[in-house]
């Protein structure tokens, strides 16, 4: 008995540039990449652009190609039915692709939606009052934590304590901080990132309907929870500017990098 879990860009739309939360995607197949590959290395093909491009959208750089497309038919078992990519490779680690991620999700919307400073100096104050409680992990005292706001000198586990430390942080209704139509999408989004990561440590076997609900669903709802946080604050932003501010209109989303986001989504979990 084993249980193999393949992490996979689930967002990832392989026909435009750009993603989507809500969006499925489809498999990456190892032929569809080595084709792409003979194309964008290819001097006489008039596709080569197109191939360079979806290759970078993907996460291949066209310049070197990836080793393990050469070795992985040869070293590792892959499915009967399937094309993997990478066959029995977990190429999104759980501590990049899932504690990391959830948390800078989580701190980046707390960092846009709560911009008083005295009101950030008290949601840190109650971190701190809730770390004094000495919670417990694997037998020992778990690390207290000091802001919900920044991952500095933070470890991959502490972020993930700091997410269990977001519902006593949060509370058990509204209040002036934190207002009743954002209470109930944070608590949602909270409570779904902390499912996950239960899920994910593997102390027990799971259902695959179990899975489905917790991973797939709980992405949509917990994304889901975090859009609705941001459009109240923009319009928030909208109303304050439109109250005498002489600025320019807030922008609808912050610029991003156009460096290749990996957001991870598990897509397959295989117990045999």
């Amino acid at each position: 008995m084993f249980t193999h879990l393949i992490f996979n860009t689930n967002n990832a739309c392989r026909r435009r540039r750009g993603r989507s939360a809500f969006g499925k995607r489809k498999r990456h197949g190892h032929t569809d990449i080595q084709r792409l590959y003979k194309i964008a290395t290819g001097r006489n093909s008039e596709h080569r652009t197109l191939a360079r491009e979806e290759l970078h959208r993907w996460g291949f750089n066209y310049n070197r190609e990836c080793c393990l497309n050469k070795v992985c038919d040869k070293l590792l078992v892959r499915l009967p039915g399937t094309d993997d990519v990478f066959p029995g490779v977990d190429y999104r680690d759980r501590m990049h692709g899932m504690l990391i991620f959830l948390h800078r999700v989580i701190s980046t919307m707390f960092n846009d939606l709560i911009d008083n400073s005295v009101h950030r100096q008290i949601l840190d104050q109650r971190l701190t009052q809730v770390c004094q409680r000495h919670f417990r992990r694997d037998g020992k005292c778990v690390k207290a934590q000091k802001s919900i706001f920044t991952d500095v000198g933070m470890t991959a586990a502490d972020k993930a304590d700091v997410i269990f430390f977001l519902s006593h942080v949060l509370g058990r209704g509204p209040d002036d901080i934190i207002v009743e139509r954002v209470y109930m999408p944070l608590a949602t989004a909270v409570a779904q990132a902390q499912l996950i990561l239960i899920a994910a440590r593997g102390r027990r076997s799971y259902s695959k309907t179990e899975l489905i609900n917790i991973f797939d669903k709980g992405y949509i709802m917990l994304f889901g929870s975090l859009e609705s946080v941001r459009q109240f604050s923009y319009e928030r932003k909208v109303q304050q500017w439109a109250m005498g501010s002489n600025a320019n209109p807030p922008k609808r989303f912050k610029r991003k990098s156009r460096q290749v986001l990996l957001t991870m989504i598990t897509h397959l979990l295989h117990r045999c």
